[in-house]
């Protein structure tokens, strides 16, 4: 059984693999086969990290979130890259840590991993950013890229407590050289006020899309 790249429908076929189609969706964030490029030289290591949103806010949208997380994972060139998918709403789990064998499987593993949403309530973007900050310090490879595909929707964003963790790891992020940028993907309008203030000390390396912007470009 196998995965329809159509994240419109998210709806696994039960084709052989040879009958699923070998091109994701445009649709969403105009994700293609673009090469997910950036500014990186070619004896350098490069490590993606890329957390999806599987709260109950993003169900709506859950179908583009899905496609750009596709795009963005069959992108990589195998000879320099590597890569790490977290899922996330209440809590964030590492659940895929390796370049994809092949398209139809990654398709199946974000089915099988991101399509549900997390059963319990709440987004905890402190959290992520925790988690995000901790592997990128203890990553090996010499540039590093961080790709938070959500609304960036924080149910957390009243709590002191929780404040004061964000802004430490926003910090802890900004303090590591190796991070090219932190791309924020898909956020609602209502969110970016927040992400900025939390995130103002990386600087230039944040960058702030929403979901008719090209997650794949440079």
């Amino acid at each position: 059984m196998c995965v329809k790249r159509i994240f419109l429908v998210l709806a696994v076929c039960t084709a052989t693999l040879s009958g699923c189609a070998s091109t994701p969706s445009s649709s969403g964030g105009g994700v293609g086969t673009t090469a997910f490029s950036g500014p990186a030289a070619p004896d350098t290591t490069r490590l993606t990290l890329l957390a999806v949103d599987r709260s109950g806010s993003t169900q709506h949208i859950r179908g583009q979130l899905m496609n750009t997380a596709f795009g963005i994972g069959t992108s990589f060139d195998a000879s320099r890259d590597s890569f790490r998918l977290y899922r996330f709403g209440n809590s964030i789990q590492e659940v895929y840590s390796q370049l994809p064998e092949d398209d139809d499987a990654f398709a199946l593993v974000l089915a099988q991993e991101v399509k549900i949403s997390d059963p319990t309530r709440g987004t905890n973007y402190p959290k992520v950013a925790e988690t995000l900050a901790e592997a990128a310090a203890d990553a090996t490879e010499k540039q590093i890229r961080i790709v938070i595909v959500g609304d960036g929707l924080d149910d957390y964003a009243s709590d002191a407590q929780y404040k004061k963790r964000y802004r430490a790891a926003a910090q802890r992020l900004a303090r590591n050289p190796h991070i090219v940028w932190v791309r924020f993907w898909g956020l609602d309008t209502g969110t970016r006020e927040q992400i900025r203030s939390v995130f103002k000390p990386l600087g230039r390396r944040l960058q702030l899309q929403s979901l008719d912007q090209n997650p794949l470009a440079p």
